[in-house]
């Protein structure tokens, strides 16, 4: 499977800012809403909430292999995922 790479830089972005306010407000909610992002993304990279979103503002650009991105994801949600219950 491959996935559109531009999609994915979006999402990254998007996602860098995310853990930016977790940290700066310390929200344990938005960490479990980020890491729930990151597992819809793990299971299904097309299905990221934020690479749909990116779509409906843009044309499809080069693809990439989805693996890497699949197992980025997977390393994210744990994270979140511990962080997330700590607060």
């Amino acid at each position: 499977m491959e996935i559109d790479a531009n999609g994915q830089r979006f999402a990254a972005a998007v996602t860098s800012i995310v853990i930016a306010l977790v940290l700066i407000t310390g929200s344990g909610w938005l960490a479990l809403a980020q890491a729930v992002v990151f597992a819809i993304t793990a299971y299904r990279p097309q299905w990221g909430p934020y690479s749909r979103l990116f779509k409906l503002a843009k044309r499809p650009g080069p693809k990439e292999p989805a693996a890497p991105v699949r197992f980025a994801q997977l390393v994210g949600f744990v994270f979140l995922s511990v962080s997330a219950g700590d607060t």
